[in-house]
């Protein structure tokens, strides 16, 4: 989607510019942006620029984005187009959406899984062999302090959930003016970021301040995407999945907290007048409602009849809906429904290899996307290719005791790993002798593979002539 504009971008909506010497002219209610203004030209050309991409809503029209309502900043705009209830009715935004049980555990889960990975930067030598470099700056960034207030694994952690319920998690890169080095890496609530593009080249704005980035200022780690720049925002497209989850949940809190079985409609035989109907509601709503009041016996006057209407859970399907909603919360974050919890169909067979599912179909491709952005980021051009970022993903498939065991002893047998490989594996210190390999033939050394050949049988002499 292109529009015609000057060599100015706007901050809101689909703008058409025309500059003739002397004059402007601009599209009702749409306000270009003032830091590109005094670049208008004045000889009334005019040059193709890309529109700002939508956060969440890129596969929207444009034409019904932000004409309407240019004051919604470009990166929210799926908000402006979408309510933010449901058809079920319940409000869904961030803070909502954490409240869900279900959705909590499963963002736990993947950010902290993610963030458990270890992290290493390594570099190709020339014989093809790599090297381990644990005081590279990057390096120091994901395994020391990402900043001055941050842990590495809140870090990981807080940027891996930012990106699973806004589609984008977005961190401000701070270089070492000395050597050009990244000195640190500072989240960004990702609510509060817009990304454009011009020539082709996106950069990034932050609502509140205004303050611009460019796109090499910025570790931008974005969710399933529509457009490859920007990830789609889950909340906004998952909006009537979370809605039916927080309805059925405020259903029950509503059951409970109105009563659960005592609910229904107070008959009299005569007319009340509007103080005594208060006055009655009061009374009543003190004496009954709540879950603390729950089979309390009511007592009726002036020959008042009370009829119960009140649907039992199991009547609205409460528990059914319940297992749909974990089902759903499960699909839509890609975690098995035993890590929520909920171990209603989980066996012994099924839970490891579900647990195997989990860490290849999901926490494996979160880590392909962190490292493929620290690698075009946070590394200095000279340093691309030959430095790369590494999250260690193969300790977590060997998270029993026994698999490691086999794993280390299977690549031992066959002269993969020495000793002191096994030994670091383990977080054990190194001993003497230990960098040398075995072949599995007598265990020998397998620098020196004739050192003990296997003795023959000696040949026979031969016979006397006679």
């Amino acid at each position: 989607m292109e529009g015609k504009l000057t060599k100015a971008l706007w901050i809101r909506g689909d703008i058409t510019i025309r500059a003739t010497p002397g004059k402007w002219a601009f599209v009702p209610r749409l306000t270009p942006n003032p830091a590109f203004l005094p670049t208008l030209p004045g000889n009334g050309h005019s040059t193709t620029i890309q529109k700002p991409f939508l956060g969440g809503g890129c596969c929207a029209p444009a034409e019904q984005r932000s004409l309407n309502n240019p004051n919604i900043p470009l990166g929210t705009a799926l908000a402006g187009l979408s309510s933010p209830s449901g058809s079920a009715g319940a409000v869904v935004n961030v803070q909502t959406v954490l409240g869900l049980s279900e959705a909590w555990r499963a963002l736990t889960v993947i950010g902290g899984t993610v963030a458990s990975v270890p992290f290493r930067v390594l570099e190709k030598m020339s014989d093809g062999t790599t090297k381990d470099r644990p005081d590279h700056p990057v390096s120091i960034l994901f395994t020391v302090e990402p900043n001055k207030y941050t842990t590495p694994f809140v870090f990981m952690e807080t940027m891996v959930i930012h990106a699973l319920l806004k589609g984008n998690a977005y961190a401000a890169i701070e270089y070492n003016r000395r050597n050009a080095d990244v000195k640190s890496l500072n989240l960004l609530d990702p609510g509060e970021m817009d990304v454009f593009q011009t020539d082709g080249v996106p950069f990034y704005k932050h609502i509140t301040t205004g303050k611009t980035y460019a796109y090499d200022e910025i570790l931008h780690v974005c969710n399933t995407s529509w457009n490859a720049k920007v990830g789609l925002d889950v909340i906004a497209t998952h909006r009537e999945n979370l809605s039916l989850a927080l309805a059925n949940r405020n259903y029950g809190a509503n059951f409970y907290r109105n009563g659960a079985q005592l609910s229904g409609v107070l008959k009299h035989p005569g007319s009340l007048s509007k103080e005594a109907m208060t006055r009655l509601k009061q009374s009543w709503s003190v004496a009954y409602e709540g879950s603390t009041n729950a089979g309390r016996t009511a007592i009726l006057e002036e020959g008042m009849d009370y009829s119960p209407i009140t649907l039992k859970p199991s009547d609205a399907n409460f528990n059914e809906t319940k297992r749909i909603v974990v089902a759903d919360i499960a699909r839509i974050f890609g975690v098995p429904q035993f890590l929520l919890e909920d171990l209603d169909r989980a066996t012994f067979n099924n839970i490891e290899h579900l647990s195997q599912l989990f860490l290849t179909q999901t926490i494996r491709p979160w880590c392909k996307r962190i490292e493929a952005e620290i690698n075009r980021k946070l590394f200095k051009r000279e340093e691309r290719g030959r430095l790369v970022a590494f999250l260690d993903f193969d300790d977590l498939l060997m998270a029993d005791l026994r698999s490691r065991a086999e794993y280390a002893r299977t690549l031992f047998n066959v002269g993969a790993l020495s000793p002191n490989d096994i030994r670091r594996m383990s977080g054990y210190n190194p001993i003497e002798q230990g960098e040398k390999h075995y072949v599995q033939s007598n265990m020998m050394d397998i620098s020196q593979p004739n050192a003990n050949p296997t003795p023959t049988a000696p040949e026979p002499p031969d016979e006397p002539e006679n």
